[in-house]
């Protein structure tokens, strides 16, 4: 699994001359040099939305983080795994298919990265509102304390 990603991740910092930093899963704080396992690349826990929000792009496999993404307008790139369980490839074809972004092979470097991340702005409006926020104006949006303390 390590193995497959940090090959994939030294071609992404390779192709775009910048570092790959990561967000960590909560559970990998139960892990012992878990860490160490991405080599010497950042790693950092409970910062998924800040650094949703100073990205360039994101990676993932899935998970709900992808959500801060999406509300900043950031390309996702879903990394699938031959062993990756089969919900999990299911969730990245849900998720591909509403926002039009990529499914990439990492495994044994099977696909090269894209060459073009551009993000479909309708799609994640309309992905923000179908999933994200409420669709009633006289709601507030949930993210919104959320969006304004990030982004002033």
């Amino acid at each position: 699994y390590f193995r497959n990603l940090n090959s994939f991740f030294k071609k992404l910092e390779e192709k775009f001359n910048m570092p790959v930093v990561i967000a960590a899963h909560p559970n990998g704080k139960n892990y012992q040099n878990y860490a160490k396992q991405f080599g010497k690349r950042k790693v950092f826990f409970d910062s998924s939305c800040i650094l949703s929000r100073n990205c360039t792009f994101s990676l993932t496999h899935h998970s709900l983080s992808c959500h801060y993404s999406i509300l900043f307008n950031k390309f996702i790139i879903f990394m699938d795994l031959d062993f990756l369980p089969k919900a999990a490839k299911n969730l990245q074809k849900s998720y591909s298919k509403a926002i039009n972004t990529t499914i990439l092979d990492i495994t044994n470097n099977k696909e090269d990265t894209p060459d073009s991340m551009i993000v479909n702005k309708r799609l994640y409006q309309n992905f923000k509102n179908n999933y994200i926020c409420a669709g009633d104006d006289d709601i507030l949006n949930p993210y919104e304390p959320l969006l304004r303390y990030f982004t002033s």
